[in-house]
């Protein structure tokens, strides 16, 4: 039961990871140089998520899932789910501000 459930997980994070990839590379550059800069620093923000923050953030920017419907999904109460999207963003935000973009 216990490898089903680390199976489960490890499936979701790769899935979160190639939809993470085809999301920022789906961004339309206005100016290509500042838009493709910004892309790979939101990116290589995302990266440094931990994955279970980054596969939240997800499911509720890309796919539009409600804070229900993420918490169900990932095995986490309400509250829970939305302290751990509340912390992600702040990380995310931090690291995008830190990086050289």
């Amino acid at each position: 039961p216990r490898n089903l459930l680390i199976d489960h997980h490890r499936r979701l994070e790769r899935e979160e990871r190639r939809r993470l990839r085809l999301t920022v590379r789906e961004i339309d550059p206005v100016d290509p140089g500042v838009r493709v800069a910004e892309r790979d620093a939101m990116e290589s923000a995302l990266r440094r998520l931990p994955a279970m923050g980054r596969l939240a953030l997800v499911l509720r920017y890309v796919d539009e899932y409600s804070v229900p419907e993420i918490a169900r999904l990932i095995g986490r109460t309400e509250s829970a789910t939305h302290a751990l999207l509340t912390r992600s963003r702040e990380q995310l935000r931090t690291s995008f501000e830190g990086s050289d973009r």
